[in-house]
């Protein structure tokens, strides 16, 4: 848990965005997150939900961040959800069109329902190509674009690299691999064009 006094905990700072609620993955019941909560327990389910809000970005100058988070930080950046969102929020900050956001959006919505069926797939790289791929689309197949925003958010070189694969491949007609399947799945769900 985060230490008394941290300036992140101090709701006179804070906005409108910073309670939401996010619909469980398990049972879709909508399950209502404060913005410094790393985590909370669906009261329909009882499925444990990560906070994709919960920015640890303060972790990069906190002088108490490991003793406030410990390996949590790794651990959360790590997981679809969060990926899902910083990337769109990277999206939208460099002013990608509203469409194509909300077109990966769907992509990313038939995503998150094909994948637990589909082994072998890596979440967190369909989730990502799935959310780039009508922006690199509709980029006529230009992936440094891409890359930019992967790299801005943070995500791993082997993630990166695996992303632009799979667009490189959906883009070209080839299929190969689980994670490419689940997006031509999602995509054909979402009504996007994957090939």
């Amino acid at each position: 848990m985060m230490l008394p006094g941290c300036p992140g905990q101090d709701r006179r700072h804070w906005g409108p965005d910073d309670v939401f609620e996010i619909p469980c993955p398990g049972c879709g019941y909508s399950v209502e997150f404060f913005k410094i909560d790393i985590s909370r327990r669906c009261p329909a389910c009882g499925r444990q939900m990560l906070n994709p809000r919960f920015d640890l970005g303060c972790a990069q100058w906190c002088a108490y961040a490991e003793q406030c988070l410990g390996e949590l930080a790794t651990t959360y950046q790590r997981q679809p959800e969060t990926v899902r969102y910083r990337l769109e929020r990277e999206l939208r900050r460099r002013g990608v069109k509203h469409h194509l956001v909300r077109q990966g959006v769907e992509v990313v919505r038939a995503v998150q329902e094909i994948l637990p069926s589909e082994t072998g797939a890596n979440a967190v790289v369909v989730i990502a190509a799935g959310l780039l791929f009508p922006w690199a689309a509709s980029a006529g197949g230009e992936m440094e674009a891409s890359r930019e925003v992967m790299e801005a958010v943070g995500l791993p070189r082997q993630v990166v690299e695996q992303v632009l694969e799979i667009l490189g491949q959906l883009l070209s007609g080839r299929q190969d691999g689980p994670s490419l399947r689940v997006l031509r799945r999602a995509l054909g769900i979402s009504g996007g064009s994957g090939g």
